[in-house]
């Protein structure tokens, strides 16, 4: 039995799960990121202790939301303000058991791959779209990171180059434009054209309520969505036309959206890309949701 382990801002959550995918026991901690290094350290500590003091554990993966070398250091985690911290040493030294760590994307298509949306694709990419957007690539049937494993950032094509200021310091980034956090800025921007709109009643304005609106035929709503899903079919056309990939995987917040989502990106998509390289390719919601990141940590003990 192996540990999984999906290591996010808000919460830590670990599932022990065998080789044939099934979850034994599960749960979660709070990170309390605001605690610092040391605080969080030996959080995951005793929380990794509450499942190996109950099971015969052969390994333990992580998904990191960071950079994360091939070695399996972690370069940067700008949420947590780490750099160059080497988990997988540490806890390797205090548990004996082996362990993985990469970054939360390429644990969560790892996990779809394994046992979920994509087991039947050879080559295929993976966006998660929430706060950011993010990517990773299965090709030839192997999990492909680039030189430095880095490979998959399709938050940051470059869309507008006098675009909006983006979090990695350069401007008109794709995550400026496709994200939950671009689509809800866009509402706000417009809501004074759209005073008839139901979005103008609420205070606190997220992502699901756009998507509601849209499909409920509130005009802004509708408007919202068609920019964020016309921005995001620009960046996956552009892997379309480089790669001539199976499916794209859509996980990530946005993607509780489903079908309606899925439908107005194939229609961006296809505008986009060229006919020959869209002709044979799928367009998938994610199947794991927010576990794909734990299922994708164990699989790498499963699959190498």
């Amino acid at each position: 039995m192996f540990i999984g382990i999906d290591f996010g801002g808000t919460n830590i959550r670990a599932a022990v799960i065998d080789r044939n995918g099934n979850v034994i026991s599960k749960s979660r901690i709070k990170t309390e990121s605001q605690k610092g290094y040391d605080y969080i350290i030996e959080n995951l500590i005793n929380f990794i202790n509450s499942f190996v003091n109950e099971n015969k554990i052969e390994g333990i993966g992580i998904g990191f939301p960071g950079t994360v070398s091939k070695q399996g250091e972690i370069v940067v985690a700008p949420n947590l303000g780490w750099e160059n911290v080497n988990l997988k040493e540490i806890l390797e030294k205090k548990f004996a058991i082996p362990v993985i760590i990469d970054n939360d994307v390429n644990m969560a298509i790892c996990g779809e791959k394994w046992i979920g949306a994509a087991k039947d694709y050879s080559d295929f990419f993976m966006l998660t779209i929430g706060t950011g957007v993010g990517g990773a690539f299965y090709l030839n049937n192997r999990f492909y990171g680039g030189v430095s494993n880095n490979a998959g950032e399709i938050g940051h094509i470059n869309l507008f180059p006098e675009g909006k200021i983006c979090g990695c310091g350069r401007k008109g980034c794709l995550e400026q434009y496709a994200s939950a956090t671009s689509l809800i800025e866009y509402v706000y921007e417009n809501l004074k054209k759209f005073p008839e709109s139901n979005l103008s009643k609420n205070d606190n304005i997220e992502a699901k309520h756009i998507f509601d609106g849209a499909k409920n035929k509130d005009r802004l709503s509708e408007e919202a969505v068609n920019y964020m899903c016309e921005n995001l079919a620009r960046g996956i056309s552009a892997v379309v036309n480089l790669l001539n990939p199976e499916a794209v995987i859509i996980g990530g917040g946005v993607s509780h959206a489903g079908d309606y989502l899925i439908e107005i990106l194939k229609k961006h998509v296809k505008k986009y890309s060229l006919d020959y390289s869209y002709k044979d390719f799928s367009i998938k919601l994610a199947k794991l949701g927010d576990e794909a990141g734990i299922y994708g940590a164990v699989s790498k003990f499963i699959l190498s």
